[in-house]
């Protein structure tokens, strides 16, 4: 082999690798990124110890009484965070939510790339708080991108078609408040989904973040980190 053979293969390889090494800061951006749970003071982490969440009108499933918050900073549009509500989730609802040791809040964060997750939170949202988890089952289980298939969906929960349509065209509150949970995704410097702050609910009802997950995760994930949680709670748990 030559000097110039080999020199374009050196150059070959590393073409290939860079090529490699933006597609999966690409794809990761938009899917979220598979990572293991993070200690919120670790270095590079998103979240200092001391973070206090104050979280209003979100869609919140569990007792008001559990002590710990899991906050789901996610996309309706995400592959992800569609993983994770059909299969994580389940788990979730079955080990922290019905035994009352985690309160669960959804904040929206529908990524700039995806084009109808603006519109899928919502729709969500507009069929009301008392068929919101509902509706957020069947929008990620189902994964509809027609207005046909969404209407379909609120008709088979009882969701009356008019006022849902009004609202989804005309409602600014929910709109302020798609905008608000932008601010709080943005203000934290979550730019891929799905992401869970898990923290300390307070007497206040805040939320003081001490672990985030970033990624679709397994149950154990989400095990450890309300552990951790509740045994450096005062008093422990």
């Amino acid at each position: 082999m030559t000097v110039r053979q080999l020199l374009k293969c050196v150059a070959t390889v590393f073409v290939l690798a860079t090529l490699v090494f933006y597609s999966y800061v690409f794809w990761a951006d938009i899917y979220g990124h598979p990572s293991v749970v993070t200690p919120a003071n670790a270095a590079g982490s998103l979240l200092s110890r001391d973070s206090i969440l104050r979280l209003e009108r979100q869609p919140i499933l569990g007792s008001a009484e559990a002590p710990v918050a899991i906050v789901e900073f996610s996309d309706y549009e995400c592959p992800y965070c569609a993983v994770h509500a059909t299969t994580t989730f389940n788990e979730i609802k079955r080990d922290l939510i019905s035994p009352g040791k985690v309160r669960y809040v959804f904040v929206n964060n529908p990524l700039p790339l995806h084009r109808q997750a603006t519109y899928l939170a919502t729709a969500a949202l507009c069929v009301g708080s008392d068929k919101y988890w509902l509706m957020h089952d069947k929008l990620f289980a189902e994964r509809p991108r027609e207005a046909s298939q969404i209407v379909g969906i609120i008709q088979r929960l009882g969701v009356d078609v008019r006022g849902f349509t009004e609202c989804l065209n005309n409602d600014i509150q929910i709109r302020n408040q798609i905008a608000g949970d932008l601010g709080i995704a943005s203000s934290l410097g979550l730019t891929a989904t799905p992401a869970f702050a898990v923290g300390a609910v307070e007497a206040d009802n805040t939320v003081h973040v001490r672990t985030i997950i970033f990624g679709a995760q397994p149950i154990t994930t989400f095990l450890t980190a309300v552990q951790s949680v509740l045994t450096t709670a005062p008093g422990g748990r």
